[in-house]
């Protein structure tokens, strides 16, 4: 309830607590303990607080306490922090200075006001960190002040509290922030003069230096020149390229890294070219020249560092004919197989624009150096086809050149070209008149050119030699077959149909220069397409292999021969001869080498040509000195001729011509350094030769006409016998050989069994069509059972007198070192057939010359049978003219038709002397009834009559047996 003073004021009740004891307590002792810890945050009182109630003087109306406003500040909560106090918590809004009436209900008077000051006992608080006024200090200020009775120091403590709190909160703003931080002291105002001024200048100067700056910072690649439009002055082009900027290209660090960061202020900028751009090319040998202006677009550029901007626009590009010249003459001076440096530059005035920027940038210089490699200067032109249509006064010409992808567009009309080819001091020396067809280039295609033209004779300062000893003509021919490359200067005709077709500055270019083109020659296409050789004849071949003093096999030959030659690239009617010829020739397989040649000032070759592409050559090759380096290569290719095998692979033969005297209708002059690779066989044109060759070995054995003249016993064993044999014989061939170097030995088989060996020391065999003596050794090997079963199945057969025998043949070396031998041990022929051999009677010579005996046994050559003694006496010859041959017959029969005359058994061995021998009587039986009968019908007359013998015979220590069956034995039949 309420209550009155002494003054009959109404006053508020007072607050009271009651302790643990019962007792009550006034307000003053309900005070907080400072040492209580609060319980409340920020932002008003603790609803278990005590409210303090202290009374206040009275105070004017007039003049109110700027404080006294019943309203919540608005200042911000600015606490930061926890205090173990309580009046540490005070903050903004736990700190009120209010007028409250005490009592509604009661009259109060005007002037008496009641400040309350609302302390919260467990408030906590954050340290205010812009505040001045530490936390202590205000505690300290406001101990006495809540101590106290009177109004006066409820006054003193509001004014206290809002004059701290006022000092305490920061200022908001970046102008109140500048004014506090750099206005506060006269050093502050001087160093923001100081730096602003700084700033000012470096802008000024960067301004000032910007097309030098910026001509450092910009890097531009150009990616793609197109052409796609030409017109007389100069045509349309679309550039693709990129640029950007790199600041750290600027020579001056303190520039980049300002422009670096203005740039971020500025971001990209429009950048608007004020008239042509003006195109500079400069280089090693090349003077610096204005060649082009072109009209660039307006380009938007991010000037921040390390972006890139695409360009991507078409322009047109307007030539400055006087400098182009100057420029394409120093061009053409440059050796194209060293790489070319080159510096283009573009100069163009321009403005620069941006949201919040547009100032003049004055001339800027765009500048890069690039290096351009060989292969980038070579003329994108090949010829694919060349057309020669020879005669005696002038030579007629089409070709086919190639245009490799161009990024252009270009359609012209019919054209007419002066050609030329490099004087003795590489200025131009007209050649001829070349007209080309109607063509058009297409951007990325391939496209192609027809050119026709015509070579009248080779003027005579084009075949006088120069100081090097070669003529002009002589170097452009030692270029196109050595290097396959059509080396030729070509400038415009100045004819009307010329002039009508180039655009006028292509023209007025075309017409002041001589253009330097170095053309590729596509050699499978104009030369050896389908082969060079497509047939031959060889006259003459003489062979002689010396003693090898390498490890290579030497040999030196003579040839003449006849081909037919078929050049796609040269037809009509000439006559040409080349002789006192100085070349080499290297034979290949793939990119290796199997053998060369080489002649000094001896061959001559006479060219004739009447049809079509064909071209008849009559070829005399003397003095050829030939090394074979692979002989396992040229050993098979041996075999698979001598076998009609089909080439795997052809060799291929590389000419290079030193020297050579040519003579024509066209020119008469002396050529060097010539050469003319991969040279093959036409197709079909070894085939051909492996046709011919089929049974070729055959042939040849059987127009040898092979005779056995001699044959000595050399050496026995019971198991092999050597012989020494002398063989007369014909060369059907035009060929001649003579080995000084080695022995020719050969192993020979019958039914794939080794029996044997001939070797032939020394071999010569003449080109000659009389007879001649060949010698040599055969070696007869009985060492196993299969061998001596097939050595005695194969004497059998050739006593016997049997057609139709069949050897093979395998090349052998007579030593480890032989270097024939390496070439021989490939060639391998596993059937052949054996010729008709011939034993000539030593007692009448002229007519064993004329005996063929493989019709009947060169052993025995008659018998006379002696009917009523029973009795038969054998004709035989022995061979061999040293040694006396012991036969033992083991039974014998004579057929006549079928029938059985007489048969002879165990009969005493017979030594049978060297030559034709007479054996003593042999007693034999009357087969049948009927062999009675034709016996003596064939009294007095002769028979032909089949003889088979099982017989043992022995030549010195050499044991064997023979089964012979032998047709057309003439037996005379006797009384």
């Amino acid at each position: 309830m309420a209550s009155s003073d002494k003054t009959g004021n109404s006053t508020q009740p007072k607050n009271h607590s009651r302790d643990t004891t019962g007792k009550k307590t006034s307000d003053a002792s309900n005070e907080p303990s400072r040492h209580e810890a609060p319980s409340q945050g920020n932002g008003g009182s603790s609803d278990v607080s005590p409210k303090t109630s202290v009374k206040g003087r009275k105070v004017s109306k007039k003049s109110p306490s700027p404080k006294n406003s019943q309203q919540p500040s608005n200042e911000p909560d600015s606490s930061a922090g926890h205090d173990t106090t309580s009046f540490q918590g005070i903050n903004a809004s736990s700190i009120k200075a209010t007028s409250t009436p005490k009592a509604i209900t009661q009259n109060v008077s005007d002037d008496e006001i009641a400040g309350e000051v609302i302390v919260p006992g467990t408030a906590s608080r954050q340290a205010r960190a812009n505040s001045v006024v530490r936390d202590e200090d205000l505690q300290d200020e406001l101990t006495p002040l809540l101590e106290g009775d009177g109004s006066e120091y409820h006054i003193a403590l509001e004014e206290g509290l809002h004059r701290h709190l006022r000092a305490s909160t920061p200022q908001r703003g970046f102008r109140a922030w500048f004014a506090q931080t750099f206005c506060s002291a006269p050093w502050c105002a001087s160093f923001v003069f100081l730096t602003v001024v700084v700033i000012l200048v470096l802008l000024l100067l960067v301004a000032r230096n910007l097309p030098m700056l910026l001509d450092q910072a910009f890097v531009s690649e150009v990616q793609s020149v197109s052409i796609i439009d030409m017109n007389d002055y100069g045509i349309s082009v679309h550039v693709i390229g990129a640029t950007g900027v790199d600041y750290e290209n600027v020579t001056s660090k303190l520039y980049g890294s300002v422009m670096k960061i203005v740039a971020l202020f500025i971001g990209g900028v429009t950048v608007v070219p004020s008239g042509p751009s003006k195109v500079y090319l400069s280089g090693e040998g090349v003077r610096k020249a204005h060649v082009v202006d072109i009209f660039l677009p307006e380009i938007s550029l991010d000037l921040i560092d390390h972006r890139v901007t695409d360009i991507d626009f078409i322009s047109e590009a307007i030539f400055v004919q006087d400098s182009l010249e100057g420029v394409l003459q120093d061009l053409m001076k440059h050796d194209r197989s060293q790489p070319l440096q080159v510096t283009l530059e573009v100069e163009f005035a321009s403005e620069v624009m941006a949201k919040w920027l547009h100032f003049d940038a004055g001339v800027i210089n765009i500048r890069e150096v690039a290096i351009v490699s060989p292969e980038n200067m070579a003329t994108p032109m090949t010829v694919e086809m060349i057309d020669l249509d020879l005669s005696n006064d002038c030579v007629a010409l089409n070709a086919t050149i190639v245009v490799d992808v161009l990024p252009m567009k270009l359609e012209l009309e019919a054209s007419q070209w002066n050609v030329s080819i490099a004087d003795c001091h590489g200025k131009p020396a007209y050649l001829g008149l070349w007209n080309t067809s109607p063509f058009s280039i297409k951007p990325n295609k391939l496209s192609s050119i027809e050119v026709h033209g015509s070579i009248p004779k080779v003027p005579e300062y084009l075949l006088e030699k120069c100081e090097d000893g070669e003529s002009p003509f002589n170097k452009f021919l030692s270029k196109l077959s050595s290097q396959n490359t059509l080396d030729i200067f070509v400038s415009a005709a100045r004819t009307k149909q010329t002039a009508h077709s180039l655009p006028k500055w292509l023209y007025r270019i075309l017409t002041q220069t001589e253009v330097n083109l170095n053309m590729p020659v596509d050699v499978s296409n104009v030369f050896l397409k389908g082969g060079l050789i497509s047939n031959y004849t060889i006259r003459s071949l003489d062979l002689k292999v010396p003693r090898a003093i390498s490890k290579d096999l030497m040999i030196e030959g003579n040839c003449e021969l006849d081909a037919l030659l078929y050049i796609p690239a040269i037809k009509g009617n000439f006559d040409l001869s080349l002789s006192n010829w100085t070349s080499s020739v290297n034979v290949k397989n793939g990119n290796s080498t199997v053998g060369s040649a080489s002649t000094v000032q001896s061959s001559s070759l006479t060219l004739d040509s009447r049809k079509g592409n064909e071209t008849n050559v009559l070829g005399v090759f003397d003095k050829w000195n030939y090394i074979i380096t692979d002989h396992d290569y040229v050993g098979q290719w041996i075999d698979r001729l001598l076998n009609g095998q089909v080439f795997r692979y052809c060799p291929l033969i590389d000419a290079d011509v030193a020297e050579v005297t040519v003579e024509s209708s066209l020119l008469n002059t002396t050529l060097k350094d010539l050469s003319l690779h991969n040279i093959s066989f036409a197709d079909g044109s070894l085939e051909n030769l492996i046709t011919q060759s089929d049974g070729f070995l055959d042939n040849l054995l059987s127009s040898m006409n092979i005779s056995i003249e001699d044959i000595t016993l050399l050496n026995s064993d019971q198991n092999w016998m050597q012989l020494g044999v002398q063989v007369g014989l014909n060369n059907p061939l035009p060929m001649s050989l003579h080995l000084d170097e080695d022995a020719f030995v050969f192993s020979f088989f019958f039914e794939d069994i080794l029996i044997g060996n001939c070797t032939f020391q020394s071999l010569h065999i003449p080109r000659t069509k009389d007879r001649f003596k060949v010698e040599g050794t055969i070696l007869v090997d009985c060492t196993t059972f299969n061998m001596r079963n097939a050595a005695e199945k194969f004497a059998s057969l050739i006593l016997s007198g049997a057609g139709n025998i069949t050897v093979g043949a395998q090349g052998e070396s007579a030593n480890d070192s032989s270097v024939f031998g390496k070439l021989m041990k490939h060639i391998h022929v596993p059937m052949v057939h054996l010729p008709r051999l011939s034993f000539p009677n030593p007692e009448d010579c002229s007519k064993a010359l004329q005996q063929e005996l493989t019709r009947s046994s060169p052993f025995l050559l008659e018998a006379t049978i002696h009917v009523f003694a029973s009795e038969v006496e054998l004709l035989v010859f022995n061979p061999v003219a040293n040694e006396a041959i012991e036969v033992k017959i083991l039974s014998c029969q004579a057929i006549y038709e079928g029938e059985l005359l007489a048969y002879a058994d165990n009969v005493e061995t017979m030594k049978v002397e060297p030559g034709i021998y007479k054996t003593k009587r042999i007693p034999y039986k009357v087969g049948s009834g009927m062999g009675t009968d034709i016996l003596r019908r064939a009294l007095n007359g002769e028979l032909v009559v089949t003889v088979k013998s099982d017989m043992l015979i022995k030549i010195d220590q050499f044991v064997g047996q023979v089964l012979l069956q032998i047709d057309g034995v003439t037996a005379k039949v006797r009384i």
